[in-house]
């Protein structure tokens, strides 16, 4: 029964109203949810960790956020988070001592208006000598300019409370706890909101012309055998040949079944998948080991800071005309033709988690199109001939 009813994790659109703590509890109990339909080795942390294959790795997880969702700031600060975190706990203890732990609580903003918030929010306290002492202040400093600050190139998603908390405790010292606010709704979204989409839309193997192209066929086919059955019944042959039907109605009862789900039998047959229009332009696909290996990689502090003259990399603010590349492989896709839009080329699905949930959701195709097609096949069989050529 599992197999008949399974569904993918359902799609939540991102908002781009200000992520508040009743949008973070919704998110938590989306992702407890979205568990019973998502393998373990496709899970959050199995992605984040870089040990999924393609199509479901960090680089294809990136490339949906940023081509796709349009919410790559999340998972790029996610990213640099994590390794300030490493490179906090390598300095030496003097220099931590500098940048104690922000406790939570140090700010009360219960008794605050909406205008204070936003006072407290673009007030730009002057730097002190114990600011300027603080390890890694000056990534700090571009790291709130970034992220941060409500007008910043790649500003999260926060709600005015959480801005304040995190400007505030940011002012104050740069240890990692001063970033509470500011992780918590990132990785939140990133879980809750993000990584279940991302799943979702993984599974689908083929292109959208591609998918209604086969969904057509297939509902040509079932007509087909309709009026096949009809014309046999209507003549003299014998009624065994009424079997043959059998196989348009199977074959378009099994691709439309697939296809609602997103998965084209054609290309699972052989585990493959439509490249996406990005990875037409510009992207290797054999090239996505890893996150040393992508253009939006994170660099450490022990590497060149400079910008990169990359639209992804997440050092880097986007300015007009690299957010208008956002839909530059959109409107290249919809400008070819129909007909090329489904073969501009396939590549193979690697990861086998994926493979698994995408063979679930074809036999479960199979299961659902024996149970249309069968009763079907049955009832024209069983009709008498009524010999009117």
């Amino acid at each position: 029964m599992a197999l008949l009813f399974y569904r993918r994790p359902d799609y939540l659109a991102i908002s781009k109203e200000p992520i508040t703590a009743s949008d973070c509890t919704r998110f938590i109990e989306r992702a407890k949810n979205s568990n019973q339909s998502i393998p373990t080795g496709l899970a959050f942390k199995e992605v984040l960790a870089n040990r999924s294959l393609p199509p479901c790795g960090l680089g294809d997880f990136m490339d949906y956020l940023y081509y796709i969702e349009g919410s790559a700031e999340n998972l790029q600060f996610y990213l640099w988070f994590s390794e300030y975190i490493k490179r906090f706990d390598a300095v030496s203890e003097v220099e931590r001592m500098l940048s104690p732990a922000w406790k939570v609580d140090s700010l009360d903003t219960s008794y605050l208006s909406f205008e204070e918030m936003e006072k407290i929010a673009e007030a730009g306290e002057s730097t002190s000598i114990l600011q300027s002492l603080q390890p890694m202040r000056n990534e700090v400093d571009n790291i709130i300019r970034l992220y941060i600050e409500a007008k910043g190139p790649r500003s999260l998603n926060l709600s005015a409370l959480d801005r304040a908390h995190c400007l505030h405790a940011l002012r104050q010292t740069t240890h990692p706890t001063a970033f509470l606010f500011a992780i918590r709704v990132a990785t939140l979204t990133l879980q809750g909101l993000s990584h279940p989409n991302f799943i979702r839309w993984s599974i689908c193997n083929g292109n959208k012309p591609r998918v209604l192209f086969l969904r057509s066929i297939a509902i040509f086919h079932i007509i087909m055998g309709f009026v096949v059955a009809s014309l046999m019944v209507l003549s003299s042959i014998s009624r065994w040949y009424r079997l043959m039907t059998f196989l348009p109605w199977y074959f378009g009862s099994v691709t439309i079944v697939a296809s609602y789900k997103g998965l084209c039998i054609l290309l699972h047959s052989t585990y493959a998948r439509d490249l996406r229009p990005w990875e037409e332009y510009g992207y290797e696909v054999g090239n996505r080991a890893g996150p040393q290996a992508r253009p939006w990689r994170i660099r450490t502090s022990n590497e060149n800071l400079s910008p990169l003259p990359l639209s992804n990399d997440p050092q880097r603010p986007m300015h007009g005309k690299e957010l208008k590349k956002r839909g530059l492989w959109a409107r290249c896709f919809g400008n070819f033709p129909t007909p090329k839009k489904f073969v501009l080329g396939t590549t193979w699905a690697q990861d086998e988690n994926l493979k698994a949930l995408q063979d679930r959701i074809a036999l479960g195709a199979f299961l659902w199109g024996a149970i249309f097609t069968i009763p079907l096949v049955a009832l024209s069989v069983a009709l008498p001939e009524f010999c009117l050529y």
